[in-house]
This record gives structure tokens, C-alpha cells and sequence, in this order.
């Protein structure tokens, strides 16, 4: 993880753990800095897009930008999903079932796509979905205060 290699390059783990707090906190704030500034454009020039605000402000030469970039950034984050999903799932996988031997990657990154992600994707609306995550928004913050709470031990 990020906090391992910065402890790595001879940081301690306390001073990675308060790096990485402080970026995200920074990163944070910077997203929804921008999410406001995003609304915000919208909202005066009456449209409900980022691309049409765009469009309304700079013209339509160049909105092409706001799209493109928005589905790289998109296609980015779909690669790291996959990742993540491999390296962790699969390790995750191996351990419960004593697998000494490397799983197959590519079978369980698409068993997870087509039996999970795939009927998010398709849902009409996000809405039942809300409860979910207020609980693994809950997890997280407890994962993230056990650990402050184990690294400052």
C-alpha cells in the first residue's frame, strides 16, 4: 500500500500513516472544491451538465474535451477496479481455501464483473443502494480509526 512504500523509503510508518491523512484530506477538499465549482457553473448558466456549462461558456469547439477526458478518467479508474480486484480477490481467495498454487486471475476479475458490477450498472437507480453504503462508509471509517489507533501504539 502507499503507507508501506512510504515507510520503505525511510519514513516511519506514523509519519506515513500522517502523509497519508493529510493527502487525503487535501485531495479531498480539492474534489469537492471542484464538485462546487462544477455546480456552480451550471447553475448560472442554467444547464445541468458540466459539458453543456462548457458549451454555454467556451462553445462547442472544445467540449469535446470535457467528454474525453471524463471517459479517460473513467476507462482509469475501471483499470485500477480491476486491479485491485484481481491481486486482492484472488490472494483473498487463495488464503481461505489454501491454495498454495496462483488462482486464475482473469476467470475470478470476470466472475466479479459479470455476477457483481455488471447488475450495479444495469440498476435503474443507485437509491437502494444508499443503506450499503452508509455502512461501508462506516467500515471504512472504523478500519481507518483502528489503524491511526494501532500505528500510534
Amino acid at each position: 500500500t502507499g503507507t508501506e512504500r512510504l515507510s520503505d523509503n525511510g519514513m516511519a510508518t506514523s509519519e506515513a500513516l500522517g502523509v497519508g491523512v493529510v493527502l487525503l484530506l487535501v485531495f479531498g477538499t480539492l474534489n469537492a472544491w471542484t464538485f462546487t465549482l462544477i455546480a456552480e457553473a451550471c447553475e448560472r448558466t442554467g444547464t445541468c451538465s458540466y459539458t453543456a456549462a462548457w458549451q454555454k461558456t467556451l462553445g462547442p469547439r472544445t467540449a469535446w474535451l470535457v467528454s474525453s477526458s471524463t471517459l479517460l478518467i473513467s476507462f482509469n479508474n475501471a483499470v485500477i477496479c480491476q486491479s485491485i480486484i484481481g491481486v486482492c480477490l484472488t490472494d483473498l481467495i487463495g488464503f481461505f481455501l489454501e491454495a498454495p498454487e496462483e488462482l486464475p486471475r482473469l476467470r475470478i476479475q470476470l466472475l466479479v464483473v459479470v455476477a457483481v458490477l455488471l447488475p450495479l450498472c444495469l440498476l435503474p437507480s443507485l437509491k437502494p443502494l444508499s443503506a450499503a453504503s452508509t455502512f461501508g462508509l462506516a467500515g471504512t471509517a472504523t478500519t481507518a480509526a483502528t489503524m491511526a489507533a494501532r500505528a500510534l501504539d
